[in-house]
């Protein structure tokens, strides 16, 4: 499974174009696979004083040791099974959230890159179906076996041989980046990339039926794509009847964290009551007519927050109302003191800074702390 020798060692190889190996031989010798810089991965090739192998090869005259980096990947199960010399290298494909792409900048480019940034094979893909009605009827892992990438023009090129019905193919295998499903919306944007044909944006992704979602997740579930909660309902129902509140917020924890729901925040909304009883009930104690009410269940978002982190470091933040917390927010601030504000905008500006920091919050007595705010 050798490509060539070309190049240098034989200019009229068969992969040689314009003084250069198309299929670009030999490649770099690298201690371990990495992320290319187009859709090829850099296979990991050890070099000969590293453990790598060489061998000898023959050509018409002369004799040239060979190393990994001439070696053509291979998989050894398809060429037992087929019994034949298979080739087989993965072309991946970039997945990112909407104006999530990775973009390389220098100081002087920085303002053009911004405002323009260079076409990801996503978002070239979506131009594609803009423009070409062929391209409309194609899943994206079906893009390779009709079209190439160009590196230097970020642009898909059709293929020029295999034509079938005047549309050119081949036996390129395309294959998504793996998304775990902990990195949520990417990982729903990547299920609707398997199952919508021919998109042309972000937005047409998750707009079902000519009405937009607010969130890919909430189109996989309009397409049947995600399994009903209602399992999970019933496991919550059950254990509310037998168990502790804090027992339930484990248990409401753990599925949060490792069994996917297809819709948490509505499994909170369900059960957020019988998840916050216990907390209810010490309130009770200071005001026998306190009833449940949003800094109730807050308390026991941030309870059961403080178990999902220890899990797999992951938060509450889909279970809040994002929109109801920002007018909380708005209603509350204005009528702050003056020493309750200047604590409020320098904890805040820590937040938004992404600087971290610990307050303590010393108050006589008897006076209210508001600690709600901070």
């Amino acid at each position: 499974m050798i490509n060539g020798p070309c190049g240098g060692l034989n200019l009229n190889s068969p992969c040689m174009k314009d003084g250069k190996c198309t299929k670009r031989y030999p490649r770099e010798l690298i201690h371990e696979t990495q992320t290319g810089g187009d859709e090829y991965p850099l296979y990991k090739r050890r070099k000969p004083d590293e453990g790598g192998y060489i061998t000898t090869l023959k050509m018409t005259n002369t004799v040239v040791d060979i190393d990994n980096s001439w070696i053509v990947p291979y998989s050894p199960l398809l060429s037992k099974m087929f019994d034949a010399h298979m080739n087989v290298e993965y072309i991946l494909k970039t997945v990112h959230l909407e104006n999530g792409q990775r973009v390389y900048f220098t100081e002087k480019n920085a303002e053009a890159k911004a405002a323009q940034p260079p076409h990801t094979i996503l978002t070239a893909f979506f131009k594609l179906c803009s423009i070409n009605d062929f391209t409309k009827t194609l899943l994206y892992p079906e893009v390779p076996k009709y079209y190439t990438w160009n590196t230097c023009q970020k642009k898909f090129m059709r293929r020029k041989n295999g034509a079938i019905s005047c549309v050119y193919t081949s036996h390129a295998l395309g294959r998504v980046y793996i998304v775990h499903p902990n990195n949520a919306e990417c990982y729903y944007l990547r299920l609707l990339l398997h199952t919508i044909k021919g998109p042309t944006s972000f937005t047409a992704l998750k707009t079902i039926d000519e009405n937009e979602c607010e969130t890919y997740r909430e189109a996989c579930f309009r397409l049947g794509l995600l399994e009903s909660d209602q399992h999970w309902n019933t496991t919550l129902t059950e254990a509310s009847l037998t168990n502790y509140p804090k027992q339930i917020r484990t248990l409401f924890a753990i599925i949060l964290t490792t069994c996917a729901p297809s819709n948490p925040r509505e499994l909170w909304k369900t059960h957020r009551e019988s998840l916050s009883e216990y907390i209810l009930r010490q309130s009770r104690l200071a005001d026998p007519n306190q009833e449940y009410s949003d800094d109730i269940f807050n308390q026991a978002l941030l309870l059961i927050e403080d178990i999902c982190l220890p899990i797999n470091n992951s938060s509450t933040m889909q279970l809040y109302n994002a929109q109801q917390l920002q007018h909380y927010v708005d209603t509350h601030v204005k009528p702050l003191m003056p020493d309750q504000k200047n604590a409020y905008d320098k904890i805040m500006q820590r937040v938004t800074n992404e600087i971290g920091g610990i307050f303590f919050l010393d108050v006589l007595g008897g006076q209210e702390k508001h600690t709600s705010l901070i």
